[in-house]
């Protein structure tokens, strides 16, 4: 028998992406109430961004200080198909009235050290939430299963290469994520819902298992996702 996360939320498949954006308005508001601004790393994806749709419309009240942040981005131009800039700056665009929120990109058309090096001074302060999803093949962000490089990088944010992967990319890393005050994990559907299984049985190894990083996190399953939990391997 594997062992769970200590915080588990089971949500309705039908309206997933919408509860979670309600347990994430609350939070963001909790959070300005005391400290006035927020910074928020995001992850990108299909799951992720079904969700900021809501999300971001939910706190498009708030007019306070909010700095969004891309957990990983591929060196690619901002209106490349595969740029997690543009499918999460798509929805930004959409709310006009946000002027004093911040979507900070990986400027991808700057020579590659130089890129990485200004987005780790961006992320060098606290960061108050980590928005992140688990992908089909167990990397989280851009810290892929065996890349023993990564876990000992002493950055907030560094280069990241895999062979099974096109593009090279950047990626939060593990010391970040270490140092992230709150974690939300997405978990959507009976693939992922696997995935994570072997992961809590397996949750001390993190190179090759670079979800267990997150299990101090809140994880949030759809139904489907958390029918496969607790089920030998």
């Amino acid at each position: 028998m594997n062992k769970l996360p200590q915080d588990v939320v089971v949500l309705n498949s039908s309206s997933w992406a919408e509860s979670i954006s309600k347990i994430l308005d609350e939070y963001v508001r909790k959070i300005i109430s005391k400290d006035k601004k927020c910074k928020i790393i995001m992850t990108a994806g299909k799951s992720a961004v079904s969700i900021y749709s809501y999300f971001l419309n939910a706190i498009k009240d708030i007019n306070r200080e909010l700095y969004f942040y891309l957990s990983d981005e591929r060196f690619v131009d901002t209106n490349h198909f595969d740029s997690n800039f543009r499918s999460i700056n798509s929805i930004f665009d959409r709310l006009n009235n946000c002027k004093s929120w911040h979507l900070e990109r990986l400027q991808t058309e700057l020579p590659i050290n130089d890129a990485i090096s200004n987005y780790n001074i961006l992320l060098k302060d606290h960061i108050d939430i980590l928005l992140i999803s688990v992908a089909d093949d167990g990397h989280i962000a851009s810290i892929f299963p065996g890349d023993k490089k990564i876990h000992l990088s002493n950055e907030n944010f560094t280069l990241s290469n895999n062979i099974n992967h096109p593009h090279l990319r950047g990626t939060i890393t593990p010391k970040l994520i270490a140092n992230t005050k709150k974690i939300f994990v997405f978990v959507k559907g009976h693939k992922k819902g696997k995935l994570v299984n072997k992961m809590l049985n397996n949750h001390i190894d993190y190179v090759s298992m670079p979800s267990s990083l997150l299990l101090s996190g809140t994880w949030l399953f759809d139904d489907e996702a958390f029918k496969c939990i607790n089920k030998e391997l």
